[in-house]
This record gives structure tokens, C-alpha cells and sequence, in this order.
């Protein structure tokens, strides 16, 4: 138990440096994506992916055990997202944890696809909610929780990865009525396909250049061991 005390702690702290964008803050979070196996694969965050996919991944790696029959999802205004499917697909898993958390087990909960030509949003709709509309206004703030033993990081950082997509994060409640966590994110045009394709053909040189730089540091290592 005081173990796990003090990694939550390590993980608030490191979770500010995130937020206020300092180069440890963003060299921890490089590590701990990178770090990251299946089924959470985490893809180049400029890839054109389908917003389907990344519910449809949510929805077959999240912990929603015993809740799938109350989890309704409506993808027929599928959209595309200049974005991570991996990072996607833990925005989608995180709000519908923190809905599951904030209702009762008979409650509905939905998940929506929307169109529209200001932005493409993707909804999170927990029916019957027990969110005070004051706690509301402060759930993407870093280290506010309610729950006994939460971090506070969860939804924080959420916001933070669908701003880097370039998208914007909501939420607002009716206690007794719902609770709605929206994510919007631009439009995808032509231009901002090539632009993605650009930046998802110079990642790729940086991949083949680490995984070069991996390699060598092996060969040096294995030649270190072999004086020893």
C-alpha cells in the first residue's frame, strides 16, 4: 500500500511537468508511450484514421467487464481524425470508465459519432449521472478526483492528448439527468491530409534512424561484455 502511494505520487508529479510542458515532462511521456505494447498500439500521431476504429479498439481493450450490455455505441456518422488511434482509443476508454464509475449498474450509457462542418465530435453520454454540476467544471483540472485513491490524471490528461490532435475537450452535467464528456476535433481537408502524410513520411525516417542508433548501441554494448 505505501508503495503504491508513492507511485501515485511520482505520477502527479510527473503528470505537472507534462501539463506545463517541460522536457522531462515530455521525455516521461515519450517513454511510457513508447514503452506501451498491445493492445494499445500507439501509431504516429499524424496518421488520417477512422474514428470508428479507434471505439471500436476502446471498446474491445477497455475494463467494461459486466457493463457491455449498458454501453451503447452509434458510429453511423463515422469521421476521420488527423491523429493516434492508441491515444484515441484511451480518450474514448477514459470517459467511459469515469461514466461507468458516476452511475448506477442499470444506468445507459452512449457513445456518438457526430458530424458537423465546425468539427467531428465524438460524445460520451452517461444517462443517469451522479456528477455535481460544480465538480463538473474542474474534472479535466490535473489532480482533481473524486474517487478514493485517484490520481486526477486520467481525464487531464485526455484533455491534453486530444489538444495535441488539435481538438477540443468538454463536459457538462444535469445531476439525475447526464453527464457528457465531448471530444471535437477539425475537419480533415485535403490539406491537412498532405500535411499528414508529410509528417507521417518524416516520422518514419526518424524510426528507421533510432532503430540504426539501437543497433549500434547493442553492438557496442555486446563488444564491452565480450572485454569483461
Amino acid at each position: 500500500q505505501h508503495r503504491l502511494q508513492e507511485l501515485c505520487a511520482t505520477l502527479q508529479q510527473r503528470a505537472r511537468k507534462i501539463a506545463t510542458g517541460s522536457q522531462e515532462g515530455i521525455d516521461f511521456l515519450s517513454d511510457l508511450i513508447g514503452n506501451t505494447k498491445d493492445p494499445l498500439q500507439y501509431t504516429p500521431k499524424c496518421q488520417v484514421v477512422q474514428m470508428s476504429d479507434c471505439v471500436d479498439l476502446a471498446m474491445r481493450t477497455g475494463n467494461f467487464v459486466g457493463h457491455h450490455a449498458r454501453i451503447h455505441v452509434d458510429t453511423s456518422e463515422n469521421f476521420e481524425v488527423v491523429g493516434n488511434m492508441g491515444l484515441l482509443a484511451h480518450v474514448v476508454i477514459n470517459a467511459t470508465e469515469n461514466a461507468v464509475k458516476n452511475s448506477k449498474p442499470t444506468d445507459r450509457i452512449e457513445i456518438r459519432l457526430q458530424r458537423r462542418e465546425e468539427g467531428n465530435t465524438v460524445s460520451i453520454y452517461n444517462t443517469s449521472s451522479t456528477t455535481l454540476e460544480k465538480d463538473v467544471l474542474h474534472v479535466f483540472d490535473l489532480d482533481f478526483t473524486r474517487a478514493r485513491g485517484g490520481t486526477g490524471t486520467g481525464l487531464a490528461f485526455s484533455k491534453w492528448a486530444v489538444e495535441q490532435m488539435d481538438g477540443k475537450a468538454r463536459a457538462w452535467s444535469m445531476p439525475g439527468k447526464s453527464t457528457c464528456f465531448a471530444y471535437t476535433f477539425p475537419c480533415v481537408t485535403a490539406q491537412r491530409r498532405q500535411e499528414a502524410q508529410r509528417r507521417s513520411e518524416k516520422e518514419d525516417v526518424y524510426k528507421q534512424l533510432d532503430e540504426a542508433l539501437r543497433k549500434q548501441r547493442e553492438a557496442q554494448q555486446a563488444r564491452w561484455a565480450a572485454r569483461d
